[in-house]
């Protein structure tokens, strides 16, 4: 199957249901709360499953704590957690995957 790198700006062009899984790594705990949740709002129109592989250590940049992509996935609605587990390439890493409720 093809593989699509995309710029962030270019998610909403994605048609709806048209993706078999979407991964993120090192990414949804560092940007904005508000940013990160329209991706996650993004990814659950686009895609039935989303993997996210990243830190949990809420280390604090400018007195703003880092996101839990847990707790994004939970306020953005729509998914069910399968697995997760810690990741076994990093410390203070968890693999999730979820599903499309």
């Amino acid at each position: 199957a093809p593989l699509a790198l995309l710029a962030p700006d270019e998610i909403g062009a994605i048609a709806d249901d048209s993706v078999e899984l979407v991964i993120n790594c090192d990414s949804l705990p560092e940007i904005g709360r508000e940013t990160a949740l329209h991706y996650l709002r993004q990814i659950r129109r686009i895609s039935r499953r989303f993997l996210s592989i990243n830190q949990e250590t809420r280390k604090t940049h400018n007195g703003i704590a880092q996101n839990w992509v847990s707790e994004l996935v939970e306020q953005a609605g729509g998914f069910q957690r399968v697995y997760r587990f810690r990741h076994w390439m990093e410390q203070g890493y968890v693999e999730e995957l979820y599903e499309r409720v």
